[in-house]
């Protein structure tokens, strides 16, 4: 972006679309998302279209990493909650209320199968996720290369399941030096990762909210080739579903819990 004069409508390239034109400063990470938020928040220029689609995206992340049972143990979860159920607007408040009426309880359970608590889970449509996440990446790329990825490169982002994330994050913190940053007490932090015999554009992420929700992206030529993948993989998890549900009627559904690198199963604190 060019220096302008005051008053003077900024223009540059989207770093999401790649239009030209007008742009405004488009928060990397919404600040909705943080109770205390740093003095340098990332910003990068960003197309009107963009900025709204992306803010709905950011706002269904606030409402998920809150609601998260991982995300949910972060120090600052609790005011956050507060501050949501006190300024969301009444449609969303109808939303959640049939959730929750809706919500269906499952047993926490150890890897070996024993009951360590109960909890409630209900669908989230996390498709405006995921496509603000996929933005994200492509701002954090341009925030840490000052290169804009071309908008036919391709991002592809998922969630890595709460029982698996710690386990997967300590993996790759094996394999590559880990030398995340994060913004907003821990709020938000990120890593990317250079991907050997792979063009520039071709690189893997994390990207994790509220310590323990944690998101894994891939771009350029590998990020087509993992969504095919992971699409077959779906489809096979979804049969595998029906067939459980079938099999276990009636039953609570187990989740297994993962467990802290000193070994404490993680799980939110009890009153």
């Amino acid at each position: 972006m060019g220096k302008r004069k005051k008053g003077e409508q900024r223009t540059g390239t989207c770093v999401y679309c790649g239009a030209e034109g007008p742009v405004t400063k488009e928060h990397v990470f919404a600040r909705r998302l943080f109770e205390v938020k740093d003095d340098e928040m990332l910003t990068v220029p960003a197309c009107q279209p963009c900025n709204t689609k992306k803010e709905l995206g950011d706002r269904d992340l606030d409402l998920y990493v809150t609601m998260h049972i991982g995300g949910s143990q972060h120090p600052d979860a609790m005011a956050h909650a507060e501050r949501l159920l006190e300024k969301t607007n009444n449609r969303t408040k109808r939303w959640l209320r049939r959730s929750l009426e809706g919500a269906t309880e499952i047993d926490l359970v150890t890897w070996d199968g024993i009951v360590l608590d109960g909890g409630i889970e209900f669908p989230f449509d996390t498709s405006r996720i995921i496509w603000s996440l996929e933005q994200t990446i492509r701002g954090l790329h341009f925030h840490e290369t000052k290169i804009i990825l071309p908008p036919t490169c391709s991002v592809f982002v998922e969630e890595i399941p709460w029982s698996n994330a710690p386990e997967f994050a300590h993996t790759r913190s094996q394999q590559v030096p880990f030398r995340p940053q994060g913004k907003g007490h821990a709020v938000a932090w990120w890593q990317s990762f250079e991907l050997e015999d792979m063009p520039v554009e071709t690189q893997s992420w994390l990207i994790c909210f509220n310590n323990w929700v944690l998101f894994h992206g891939v771009t350029g030529e590998l990020a087509n080739r993992v969504r095919d993948r992971r699409q077959q993989a779906i489809t096979s998890r979804a049969e595998s579903r029906a067939f459980e549900e079938l099999i276990f009627r009636g039953q609570r559904r187990k989740v297994r819990v993962p467990q802290r690198p000193d070994g404490r199963y993680l799980l939110p604190p009890r009153d």
